[in-house]
């Protein structure tokens, strides 16, 4: 979702089928005040939803996260302020729950937690993922340009990201350093061999995280690298390999 306000909203117009000449055709949209509202307040329901869960990674005192949680805290409960009441952070979750009592701050925290605890996630490791987030996503327009890498890794349980801190990707730059230097150097075809079996697919290649090509499938995807290389002769070769055969996709 995205919500740019820029000057004085006073009127909003939907779509309305087309003209005769295919273009679209737009109207006026009747109490658009209170929809525009709605959008307002759906938004901000969720950037409150998500600061209360990167809040709830923080498990060390005086540390950023914890900090953050203590803040939320101060602004937890509705208020009175300059003789108007003023919503709460806790009025998005009372909204998502739905009911009138809104739910503590420390209910919250704990329902957050709950799932990182069931999966055997230390909090310690939990708190340092969310400042290592607040660390790379730090500074003007990081969000925008981070948060496709980084929304798979916090909030789709179904997504196989490259983490950023993962062994295979600590393991490929360990690589890369290596290969610059052995291409550099005068090595003999014993050396080549135990540096070809020392270095993983994956440092200097694109893998597919959890992604594996079977048997038949492995020995195309292999002809199809081979052809790519200007050696087709290697095709015989892959064809004579013995089942069951493995490759990372």
């Amino acid at each position: 979702m995205n919500r740019i306000y820029q000057g004085k909203v006073t009127a909003m117009e939907i779509p309305n089928g087309k003209d005769e000449r295919g273009q679209s055709k737009w109207k006026k949209l009747d109490d658009w005040q209170s929809i525009l509202w709605q959008h307002h307040q759906l938004f901000q329901d969720a950037v409150n939803y998500y600061l209360v869960a990167l809040a709830s990674l923080g498990h060390t005192p005086g540390r950023v996260l914890t900090q953050l949680r203590e803040r939320v805290a101060a602004v937890w409960d509705d208020a009175t302020k300059k003789g108007q009441e003023r919503e709460g952070m806790n009025a998005a979750f009372r909204r998502r729950f739905g009911g009138g009592n809104a739910p503590a701050l420390e209910e919250i925290v704990e329902w957050f937690q709950r799932p990182l605890i069931d999966d055997g996630v230390p909090m310690s490791t939990a708190e340092k993922a969310g400042e290592f987030l607040l660390h790379r996503l730090g500074g003007e327009s990081a969000i925008q340009q981070g948060g496709r890498v980084f929304w798979p890794m916090f909030c789709n349980p179904d997504s196989t990201p490259t983490f950023l801190l993962g062994k295979e990707r600590l393991a490929r730059s360990s690589d890369e350093k290596m290969l610059a230097e052995k291409l550099c150097a005068d090595l003999d075809d014993s050396a080549i061999k135990q540096v070809a079996q020392s270095i993983h697919l994956g440092s200097v290649v694109n893998l597919e995280p959890g992604a594996i090509l079977k048997d038949e499938e492995a020995k195309e995807r292999l002809k199809m690298a081979a052809t790519e290389l200007g050696r087709a002769e290697l095709h015989a070769m892959i064809n004579d390999l013995n089942l069951p055969l493995e490759i990372p996709k």
